[in-house]
């Protein structure tokens, strides 16, 4: 906050290759109810908070909190919090980012459907070294391929993490179209541990994921 006023300001005069420090405190878009979220929309930045555990990215309400939408972004040190009233916390639409140290909290209070992490259309991104709690679903994975899940602690979530497809429309010449399905192929989670989740992973018309070296312990679910 010595340079910019917020996240956001720090990000649109960054240039490519930047590295935006932020000092630990409680960040929101906006102090009203219905927040608008933090968007990473450059390529090759890399944003870093003090602390993991001090720097605070908050969502004031429903919708997500943090949206990556540039390729080549690293982004590490970060509480991301949520209040469980519909959206996610993090939504990664975007290739080759890193996310790592990082801690997810989500809660139940409005009793929403809340999404800890979303990858949707997104490849060979990294999710590493993070921990993952409290939310409807922990690590969602739509469409997306050759992404690499690992040594990350996902607890007491509803449901650890979805792997799946996503419908596709295909136009013709003609303007007819044709409806495809997107499958999930070639992601590997290696070194998770899966603790205390109600439900473990759900695989859904997906190919040639890989699950090496992860540890399921829950004692009253799936």
């Amino acid at each position: 906050p010595r340079d910019y006023e917020t996240i956001q300001d720090a990000i649109e005069y960054a240039k490519p290759n930047d590295r935006i420090l932020v000092r630990s405190g409680v960040y929101r878009s906006t102090p009203r109810f219905f927040s608008f979220p933090l968007i990473i929309d450059k390529e090759k930045l890399t944003i870093c908070g003090e602390d993991k555990n001090t720097t605070i990215i908050t969502g004031g309400g429903g919708g997500t909190s943090v949206y990556i939408q540039a390729d080549y972004v690293n982004i590490s040190g970060f509480t991301i919090k949520g209040n469980g009233l519909n959206g996610s916390l993090l939504q990664v639409y975007s290739n080759n980012c890193v996310i790592s140290d990082n801690i997810f909290l989500s809660n139940d209070f409005f009793n929403g459907i809340e999404y800890a992490i979303v990858f949707y259309k997104s490849q060979e991104n990294t999710f590493f070294n993070n921990y993952i709690k409290g939310a409807d679903r922990g690590l969602e994975i739509r469409g997306s391929n050759h992404n690499n899940i690992y040594n990350n602690t996902f607890e007491e979530n509803d449901i650890a993490a979805s792997i799946g497809g996503i419908l596709t429309i295909n136009f013709s010449e003609r303007l007819l179209f044709r409806l495809s399905y997107k499958p999930c192929v070639n992601n590997i989670f290696k070194n998770n541990v899966f603790k205390a989740n109600y439900e473990g992973i759900i695989i859904d018309s997906s190919n040639n994921n890989q699950f090496l070296d992860n540890t399921f312990d829950s004692k009253n679910g799936y």
